[in-house]
């Protein structure tokens, strides 16, 4: 992967991130900030949007909509 010999698949990325005790998708976010990553309030915002309902994920994501709005508007 390193010398660009071949194209990693989603089951090597995951397993290179194991070895750093990162989840795949930690390496897949561009910009990650290193607080999400080490707060793991992210992985579980994640798991419980996973685990949602069709319902539960649509309610998930309004409120994310919603606060993504107002901080555009209010800094």
């Amino acid at each position: 992967m390193l010398n660009a010999r071949h194209a990693p698949n989603l089951d090597h990325v995951d397993a290179v991130a194991a070895v750093f005790g990162l989840n795949l998708w930690h390496l897949i976010m561009v910009g990650l900030p290193d607080e999400l990553i080490a707060s793991k309030s992210l992985d579980e915002l994640i798991t419980r949007y996973g685990n949602a309902s069709p319902l539960g994920r649509e309610s998930i994501d309004r409120v994310a909509e919603m606060a993504a709005d107002y901080r555009s508007k209010n800094g």
